[in-house]
């Protein structure tokens, strides 16, 4: 997958991010997806666009919210 993304960056915490969105932390982009619990009791609420791996993110983390688009090739 490639992945680009250009323009502003609008920083907000996590909890104001919507469900779909697509954000930055610490670099990285991820979405955010409705709250998902795992049989061991985590709950994970963002998922890692580049590897798809499932993620914790506290409503106070600072975020910063890109506009993305999915492009099919």
């Amino acid at each position: 997958m490639n992945i680009v993304y250009t323009g502003q960056q609008k920083a907000h915490e996590f909890r104001d991010v919507a469900t779909g969105d697509v954000f930055l932390f610490e670099g990285y982009p991820y979405m955010r997806i409705q709250n998902v619990n795992s049989c061991g009791g985590f709950r994970y609420n963002a998922v890692t666009l580049k590897d798809g791996f499932l993620m914790t993110f506290k409503d106070t983390d600072n975020v910063a919210v890109i506009d993305a688009d999915l492009v099919i090739k």
